[in-house]
């Protein structure tokens, strides 16, 4: 099951749709309590996919197989959200500590 699972997420993009938004998350350095719904939807809805095929009568990998890549898409696409929010605010917080820090700088010669 742990490893059918991973295997369906990528559904034909080799991960890639998985990894590049986790990425740009690293990157940004976002603070984390402004994401922390787009995390909790992920969470949640990975430990229920995984609780509900654990809980099959038989082995679980055909149905994994069927339904993971269609019923994983709200968590990619809070995955996505959350990346690009973080990425915006980054480069906000990066405008802002720039105009702070020139403002803040005294002219090296006195104006007439």
């Amino acid at each position: 099951m742990l490893t059918r699972l991973p295997a369906a997420l990528e559904a034909g993009t080799y991960g890639v749709s998985w990894i590049l938004p986790l990425v740009l998350l690293i990157a940004a350095r976002p603070r984390v309590r402004s994401l922390l719904p787009a995390f909790a939807l992920g969470a949640g809805l990975m430990a229920f996919l995984v609780f509900d095929y654990l809980h099959d009568r038989e082995d679980p990998a055909i149905r994994i197989q069927w339904t993971a890549p269609r019923v994983s898409q709200p968590a990619l696409s809070a995955l996505i959200l959350a990346s690009g929010l973080a990425s915006v605010g980054a480069e906000r917080r990066r405008r802002h500590s720039t105009a702070s820090a020139t403002a803040s700088v005294a002219p090296l010669t006195p104006a007439p």
